[in-house]
């Protein structure tokens, strides 16, 4: 190619238009406080994950620079020691007094930078104190010869303004945007739903219609992204890549230390109704938990951090080392924790209350960095929604009960999504009736001495045993069940404590009796089944908490037990 082009460290960005021109000159403008800054830091990360180096001129000090970039979540600190990332300074004679002299100085000083470090990559944030303040052609040739000067230096260039509404400072912003080969746009739109942050691109010189706008936020370790969940005012589509729905359509297991009832909460939010949020008070503990169930990533969370936080996520770290680990605290808790992240190198830190979409953004983006997305996505695909049986949950030598039909045995089982449905109408009409209803929650346990790949059969027998019991028990229309990854929950209606309890006993006599026999399995030392149950209003008078409440239970039971 003629013209090389290279990453502009925005994924959208670069998806759409192809990436930047190598050393050509763009302007990036935008209000304070837009992310003016974390683009420039983007763009420069673009070449450091390279081995590029690379260089900024900022009008902050350059203290102030690594904070906010630790505060976001970038770290700069390797790159620093290496030489790889030069931070520089405006000398304050720019600031005082505009004289072309100090210009031409600054430019030979930095010229020596990029030569001396061999330098692909220059961000100047801000380009406002080499701005003149003639008027007319001079002004015009000024301009000009500024950007020529800049694309003279043979490396990729980023200039940053901020907005500026007088009209001698737009002559000069629209011949900044005359003279350079793209320019973006950081700005805020005000809708009926709120602010939302858009970056758009208004100039590309091999384009006479550039894509106009894009819906981003800033996100913590990531920076600006796009934001899917409303789409900009623009014909332009994101990327084919994993979003965050791709993550929410599946199930995953959570190991959770010293968690408090707020993170707990969100994360139930925000994860698959099926997934398994376990709660551990010790490493130990979740190692024992780890050798029958595996974790897709570990939440360190609490309103106060704890002493032994470092070691819990250095032990993790060593044992797990491509298993995300996040950690999430109140505000006031935010600088020690990033220290207690860099040292024991958490992947992520998130203070309350969570953005959903920050959350499953960062975890995609750190299961990428480890290559262990698809793993991830494929292995979950066995734990669809009832009314979406596998076609083969047998072994890898496609033995076990491999291509069995499910549909008649299970039919009267609804999915998740509307079991949810059902149980907060059954909560709203025992409110009005003043009656009671009862959920049951039944589970199979494969113990230590079960052979891993039998652990699904298992459970998939489990399904079809339990799914004929409760048809032939369940007595009236307003009786469901339902199948969440390796638990069956049942909803009884009008039944209380005992009732719940006396059905309880019934299901795994007969599951103990008929189902382990079959498989030749002893109670006890190969599998178990534990059965948990919630009674309304007794044990919680809402729909979620109740649902929660049954399902944890059997979680914590398992723990137990083995």
């Amino acid at each position: 190619m003629l013209y090389s082009r290279i990453s502009s460290g925005l994924d959208f960005l670069d998806a759409s238009i192809g990436g930047l021109y190598s050393n050509r000159c763009y302007l990036l403008r935008g209000p304070g406080q837009s992310g003016r800054t974390t683009v420039g830091m983007q763009f420069l990360l673009g070449g450091l994950e390279n081995g590029e180096s690379t260089m900024m001129i900022s009008n902050d000090r350059i203290e102030n620079v690594i904070l906010k970039s630790e505060a976001m979540g970038i770290s700069l600190e390797s790159y620093l020691m290496d030489n790889r990332l030069i931070l520089m300074e405006y000398p304050k004679e720019i600031g005082e007094n505009f004289q072309y002299s100090h210009i031409i100085n600054l430019l030979g000083e930095v010229e020596q930078y990029l030569q001396h470090y061999n330098c692909t990559r220059l961000v100047f944030d801000t380009l406002i104190p080499l701005l003149s303040n003639q008027q007319g052609t001079q002004l015009v040739n000024y301009i000009y010869s500024l950007i020529n000067s800049l694309e003279e230096l043979k490396v990729t260039t980023l200039v940053t303004m901020g907005e500026l509404n007088s009209a001698p400072a737009q002559r000069i912003t629209q011949l900044l945007e005359d003279a350079v080969v793209g320019s973006f746009v950081l700005s805020d739109m005000t809708t009926v739903k709120g602010q939302n942050r858009i970056f758009s691109v208004h100039k590309m010189v091999d384009n006479m219609k550039p894509p106009t706008a894009f819906k981003v936020k800033i996100e913590y370790g990531s920076g600006l992204i796009l934001d899917y969940e409303t789409p900009a005012a623009s014909s332009i589509s994101a990327p084919a890549t994993v979003r965050s729905k791709d993550i929410l359509d599946i199930p995953i297991n959570v190991a959770l230390f010293d968690t408090d009832e707020e993170s707990l909460n969100h994360l139930e939010e925000i994860f698959h109704p099926d997934s398994q949020i376990m709660m551990f008070e010790s490493h130990e503990e979740f190692i024992l938990q780890s050798a029958v169930m595996d974790f897709d990533f570990a939440v360190l969370s609490a309103s106060s951090l704890l002493g032994n936080w470092n070691t819990i996520l250095r032990k993790i770290k060593d044992e797990f080392p491509k298993m995300p680990s996040f950690i999430i605290v109140d505000a006031a808790n935010k600088m020690r924790a990033n220290q207690v992240a860099r040292q024991s190198g958490a992947d992520a830190l998130f203070v309350n209350p969570i953005d959903p979409e920050d959350l499953l953004g960062a975890l995609i983006k750190t299961l990428k960095r480890y290559k262990t997305l698809d793993s991830i996505l494929n292995k979950k695909r066995a734990f669809i929604s009832s009314s979406e049986m596998p076609d083969d949950f047998g072994d890898e030598n496609g033995n076990g009960f491999g291509g069995e039909d499910l549909s008649e045995e299970t039919a009267h089982l609804i999915t998740p999504q509307n079991f949810r449905e059902k149980l907060h109408q059954q909560v709203w009409r025992s409110k009005q009736n003043e009656s009671t209803f009862s959920l049951v929650s039944l589970k199979m346990v494969s113990m230590r001495g079960n052979p891993q790949h039998e652990h699904v059969q298992q459970g998939l027998e489990l399904v079809k045993r339990v799914a004929m019991i409760s048809q032939s028990t369940l007595r009236g229309m307003n009786d469901y069940a339902s199948r969440y990854m390796d638990k069956v929950v049942i909803l009884l209606d009008d039944t209380d404590k005992v009732g719940a309890r006396a059905f309880e006993k019934r299901v795994i006599k007969e599951l103990r009796t008929e189902l382990f026999s079959q498989l030749n399995l002893q109670i006890g030392k190969h599998l178990n089944v534990l059965g948990a149950k919630m009674t309304f209003p007794e044990d919680g008078n809402d729909a979620d908490e109740l649902m929660h409440q049954v399902t944890d239970v059997s979680s914590n039971l398992t723990k137990l037990i083995n």
